[in-house]
């Protein structure tokens, strides 16, 4: 079980992250929920699942935040980037812990990713990670219906399976990496764009590489070739 609070949560409860069998966490919530803090929407407790993987969760946010600050010290340097790493180290005001497993996982959009995607589609113009991009949140807007499928694995039996044992260096650079390859075809998507609507009107074209947006990907891109070749 994850236990997190410090000083303050041994005097007033702990957040606390139970893992292991599902069973046995049934046969003692009552119990760990009169122990955890108390907060206007209840105690502070969630069940996170299988195996040591509630002490793991505590572990985790406070190396995710040190990855994301390195980072943002390189190639990959970016408010988004930044923010991320804040956002990992941020303690809940109100309660105990980490603010970032207190957040929901549901989010809402302006539009402006689903008139990208529709301008691609009218143009003729590929933009998958853009797209997959889009896909992802209205994926994250369906919170009932992913909790209502999830509900209806499990009753079906179907478990998290265990995962073999990784190179956590290697995984960690793999994410960099996939990072990096991501945001390079989302510029390259985004100038292609561009590029079609400037044929398409003929309005753009005498402006198109010096726009700030084209400056930002060709410099981006060097940069990229640079580190491959190194």
């Amino acid at each position: 079980m994850g236990v997190s609070g410090g000083e303050e949560g041994a005097r007033n409860g702990p957040c606390l992250m139970p893992g292991g069998s599902y069973q046995a966490y049934l046969n003692i919530k009552e119990i760990v929920k009169k122990v955890a803090a108390q907060v206007e929407d209840g105690p502070c407790i969630t069940y996170i699942g299988e195996g040591g993987s509630g002490d793991f969760v505590k572990m985790v946010h406070n190396e995710l935040a040190g990855i994301f600050d390195e980072w943002n010290r390189g190639e990959l340097e970016s408010f988004l980037v930044e923010i991320t790493a804040d956002i990992f180290k941020v303690k809940d005001e109100h309660g105990d812990g980490e603010l970032v497993h207190k957040i929901l996982d549901k989010t809402g959009m302006k539009g402006t990713g689903k008139w990208t995607v529709q301008q691609a589609a009218e143009l003729s113009v590929t933009a998958p990670t853009i797209a997959a991009s889009l896909d992802c949140r209205y994926l994250s807007g369906l919170k009932e219906e992913r909790e209502a499928a999830a509900a209806v694995l499990k009753e079906a039996g179907m478990t998290e399976a265990a995962r073999p044992s990784v190179d956590k260096k290697r995984l960690i650079d793999d994410v960099r990496q996939a990072l990096y390859a991501s945001k390079i075809c989302s510029y390259a998507k985004g100038v292609n764009l561009l590029r079609a609507k400037s044929v398409e009107q003929n309005t753009y074209r005498a402006s198109l590489e010096t726009t700030p947006f084209v400056l930002s990907f060709t410099k981006f891109f060097f940069c990229f070739i640079a580190n491959w070749l190194c």
